[in-house]
C-alpha cells in the first residue's frame, strides 16, 4: 500500500510507501463504530510510521529517537481514532 501527495511546490507527486508492520500497528480493519474517516487517520499514520522504520533499524540516537516518535504516532492514532468516532 502508498499513499500518493499530489501538489507539493515543484510539481510532482510523492509516493509514500506503507509497511505491513506500520499497518498492524494502527489496525485499519478494526472500526469502532464501522466510521470510513477513522481508516483514512490509520492509513496516515501508518506511513508516518513507515517513514520511521529506516531510522529505527539505523542504532543508535536515530533509532531511540525512531522509536520515541512511533510510540507517540501510535498514540496520536489512538486519539485520532477516537475524535473521528465518539458523536457529538
Amino acid at each position: 500500500m502508498h499513499i500518493e501527495i499530489h501538489g507539493l511546490n515543484d510539481g510532482k507527486t510523492l509516493n509514500l510507501p506503507i509497511s505491513a508492520e506500520a499497518l498492524a500497528m494502527v489496525r485499519p480493519g478494526y472500526r469502532p463504530g464501522g466510521l470510513a474517516p477513522a481508516d483514512v487517520l490509520k492509513i496516515l499514520f501508518a506511513a508516518a510510521i513507515t517513514a520511521m522504520e529506516p531510522h529505527r533499524k539505523a542504532g543508535g540516537e536515530a533509532a531511540r529517537c525512531a522509536d520515541i516518535a512511533t510510540t507517540r504516532i501510535e498514540e496520536a492514532a489512538m486519539w485520532s481514532t477516537k475524535a473521528a468516532t465518539t458523536e457529538s
